[in-house]
């Protein structure tokens, strides 16, 4: 008579209810997963009445992209640092990545820029390609600069239809300036040499581009209208050139303080006087007497003439820094100002497919590791022998 050992009965019995969980753990999954990767997030309106936050919020790497949950437009783009940029949508409440991991390839620089209306982001990169985000629906569309090594978005147009572009030369030539026509894939060479700043002209037929300590002006045909000598300081951002077209905002060394010189030296103006604080940072024009600047984090529009009461918009985080403003919608009389809570949207896929396959793998392990236990268990307490006839 020849005896073999016989699995316990109740080790046999465990092994069907593990097989259910594992299968409803696969479908929960796939429930999870397929619609939101599958799922169309449509275009999105601009809200009618543009509002700012209070109290900017803070980084989330959480944020979703703008083409997963689309804004519509932005009223701001704000830095965090080495964390990257976050738009702040014109409601004022809800916040989202430009920069995607799935949306762009690693090329670029971090770097964007916010079209008047804040409809559109256009995105530098390490490569020979201009990139613009619509807001509306998320899509991106790639516009090469040829024999660039890197580009940069300078300054938009008025109507937001062309973008000045910083050019690094890809080989020994020399670097440029051009203005890119994004529908006509075309460009026109506005200045040779390293730029430190562009802005229009309130008409958009105009162009201050500055290269060294000199700012050139030139025709939107690339043709040079006329040279600015060196006024002492940099081009204060991409709206720097005042509404009534009288004046440039200019920046010290440091990015930092505010003071003026005239788009027309000969016709003897004076340019109006600084502001008193030397910290402000010019952030844009409100209209032709009124200043938006940042001092001590906070928002401020600030009179020209100093004569006028200084009002605060909002406040912005230690650690952050509003890199662009929507200047048709945050100069608006309309302009809110909104208390809510950041809303920084559905978590992005990669977020949600790493949670939610680290706790399908911990299922999985906790379930292996207490089937085995059990089985152990069960056969330490006693095996059950059958005879069989030899």
């Amino acid at each position: 008579m020849q005896l073999v050992e016989q699995a316990p009965a109740a080790a046999r019995r465990v092994r069907t209810p593990l097989l259910v969980a594992a299968g409803v753990l696969v479908v929960v999954v796939a429930l999870v997963l397929v619609p939101w990767l599958a799922a169309d997030p449509g275009r999105q309106p601009a809200p009618r009445r543009p509002s700012f936050p209070r109290t900017v919020g803070g980084w989330s790497s959480t944020a979703s992209s703008v083409r997963r949950a689309p804004l519509g437009a932005a009223i701001a783009l704000v830095g965090y640092g080495d964390s990257g940029q976050l738009v702040i949508g014109a409601d004022g409440t809800d916040y989202r990545s430009v920069l995607g991991g799935h949306v762009f390839t690693g090329h670029t620089d971090g770097e964007g820029l916010l079209s008047p209306d804040g409809r559109s982001v256009a995105v530098g990169g390490i490569d020979d390609v201009l990139r613009l985000v619509r807001l509306g629906d998320g899509s991106v569309r790639s516009y090469r600069i040829h024999g660039a090594r890197r580009v940069r978005a300078l300054a938009f147009a008025p109507d937001g239809t062309r973008i000045v572009c910083a050019v690094t030369a890809a080989g020994s030539g020399p670097d440029s300036v051009v203005l890119l026509d994004p529908k006509a894939g075309t460009s026109v060479p506005l200045a040779t040499g390293t730029a430190r700043g562009a802005a229009f002209s309130p008409d958009g037929g105009s162009i201050a581009v500055q290269v060294g300590g000199d700012i050139q002006v030139a025709h939107s045909s690339g043709v040079l209208a006329g040279r600015l000598p060196d006024i002492g300081g940099t081009l204060a951002g991409p709206h720097a050139w005042s509404p009534d077209g009288r004046w440039l905002a200019l920046a010290g060394a440091d990015g930092r303080s505010v003071h003026f010189a005239s788009t027309d030296p000969g016709s003897g103006d004076t340019p109006p006087a600084p502001p008193g604080d030397q910290h402000a940072r010019f952030v844009g024009w409100a209209d032709a007497q009124t200043l938006l600047v940042t001092d001590g984090g906070a928002l401020l529009r600030q009179p020209l003439a100093h004569t006028g009461t200084v009002r605060r918009i909002g406040t912005v985080p230690a650690g952050a820094t509003l890199d662009d403003v929507a200047v048709a919608l945050i100069d608006s009389r309309h302009l809110a100002v909104t208390g809510a809570a950041a809303d920084y949207g559905p978590p992005p896929a990669w977020w949600l497919r790493t949670v939610v396959g680290g706790v399908a793998l911990l299922v999985a392990i906790l379930c292996a590791v207490g089937a085995l236990w059990y089985r152990r268990r069960r056969g330490a307490g006693g095996t059950s022998l059958r005879a069989m006839p030899a």
